[in-house]
């Protein structure tokens, strides 16, 4: 499987000085990985720490756009199975030409790449921080779908009432007067 980590995501080396490419078209042998190698553990944590990071730093967008809007009659958005979740922007997806709507695909790419590194680290024998890591990813991706299906069933809330609109992630009701709605917009 060749992955496709940024380059700033991939190790350059490790305590045994020698490069690490995540990228390679070899595969981690399940044996292998139950006995740790130095090189291993360090592409583990090396994870763990990236993960940590980003959790930390990214902030859901207050608005999202999908590739195809919904509309009125649109059903809720319904949330996905852990499965479904590892694959990045395919239920729902949203639209890659706006940033804030790529910026929480990436995340999503990100960490379902994560995770295909990761997928060879049986439970157990010595790998507690592979799995801890798969649990925060599992948490991360459950996070960004129920994220992504609030804004989902906002706009769509939005779609059914024509008498409203979204304000910082809020759904509204304007009153008809074109008058009322013109000083509520002050």
């Amino acid at each position: 499987m060749r992955s496709n980590l940024p380059p700033s995501l991939i190790p350059s080396s490790v305590d045994t000085g020698m490069p690490v490419d995540l990228r390679s078209d070899v595969p981690l042998e399940p044996e292998n990985v139950s006995q740790p190698h130095r090189p291993q553990i360090d592409i583990v944590n090396h994870i763990h720490q990236s993960l940590t990071r980003k959790r930390a730093h990214f902030s859901f967008p207050t608005s999202l756009v999908f590739s195809d809007p919904p509309t009125k009659d649109s059903a809720e958005y319904p949330h996905r199975t852990d499965a479904e979740l590892l694959k990045p922007n395919s239920f729902f997806p949203l639209l890659l030409a706006d940033g804030d709507s790529a910026e929480v695909v990436g995340y999503e790419c990100s960490l379902a790449e994560y995770w295909d590194v990761l997928q060879p680290y049986p439970p157990g024998a010595g790998n507690e921080l592979a799995m801890v890591t798969k649990d925060l990813i599992l948490d991360a991706l459950r996070y960004l779908d129920r994220s992504k299906g609030v804004e989902w069933n906002k706009q769509l809330r939005a779609k059914k009432d024509p008498d409203s609109f979204i304000i910082s992630g809020e759904y509204l009701s304007i009153p008809s007067s074109p008058l009322l709605a013109h000083e509520i917009c002050r």
